[in-house]
């Protein structure tokens, strides 16, 4: 997919792969939908593995079930890898609708990536998994990676992660509730935003208010992710996190006063 997570690209790069694109459209909101499933039937050449994000980063848009289980089922007549990055998918209300972790014994062909870092918030452990039925690609993986891969304090912030249920709900209530507040105050200034699902949030800025913004809110203490390096994303997209009601209020307040072309804060 182009417009997804580019550090993929990178590491496939590093092994000489060759990297084909598939467009997502923003006419039709950077959505996955069965246009794939007609491209993947008719394509001639043979793929070794495809990427999704479920839901998509950095669009936050989510792919509906039902085509990625199609997209399975062509995936494993065409002997391809499917590798679904489903890193973000706590966030989402319902998720149990959109995930494919019951499809893992049923397909040999998927591969599902998760991590602890987004939904618990502790992105320097750097702890993630891989899930799949393939006990030969298990393996393999294994055998290509570092042989001691997870330190003593990232199992044991994992172990304790698991069992932080309250912890989760609480976290989802928190990110919907803001996520609401964040798209009200996009749409109050008139800017474009793509409806996500995530905790994070695509907007783009029109032509007068590209320039000078990303270097005002840095200056007042705002880090806002300038995705124009996204294939087919160019200047003026950017994404923003959720977070607290009180980081999001600030956040709202430095971000409207840079918007506005008002001198930053010295």
């Amino acid at each position: 997919m182009a417009r997804t997570f580019a550090e993929y690209e990178q590491a496939l790069s590093l092994v000489d792969s060759e990297i084909d694109y598939y467009i997502l459209e923003e006419k039709n909101n950077f959505k996955i939908d069965s246009k794939i499933l007609n491209k993947l039937r008719d394509d001639k050449e043979h793929y070794d593995m495809i990427f999704i994000c479920q839901p998509n980063n950095p669009t936050g848009i989510l792919t509906e079930r039902d085509v990625l289980v199609d997209l399975l089922k062509i995936c494993k007549n065409k002997d391809t890898l499917l590798i679904v990055d489903e890193c973000f998918m706590e966030f989402v209300d319902n998720y149990e609708d959109y995930s494919l972790f019951s499809e893992i014994y049923n397909y040999d062909s998927l591969f599902i990536l998760k991590a602890f870092t987004k939904l618990y918030a502790m992105a320097g452990v750097r702890l993630g998994y891989g899930v799949s039925s393939d006990i030969k690609l298990i393996d393999d993986i294994r055998n290509a990676g570092q042989p001691w891969s997870v330190s003593v304090m990232a199992e044991y912030a994992g172990v304790q992660a698991i069992d932080e249920n309250e912890y989760v709900e609480q976290v989802r209530e928190i990110v919907l509730e803001e996520k609401i507040k964040i798209k009200a105050f996009l749409c109050n200034l008139g800017i474009k935003y793509i409806d996500s699902a995530a905790n994070f949030i695509l907007f783009k800025l029109d032509n007068n208010h590209i320039e000078n913004f990303k270097d005002n809110t840095l200056k007042n203490g705002l880090m806002i992710r300038d995705c124009s390096n996204y294939i087919g994303l160019d200047e003026g997209w950017y994404r923003i996190a959720v977070k607290s009601k009180i980081e999001n209020q600030e956040m709202m307040r430095i971000f409207k006063k840079c918007y506005e072309g008002e001198k930053y804060d010295s």
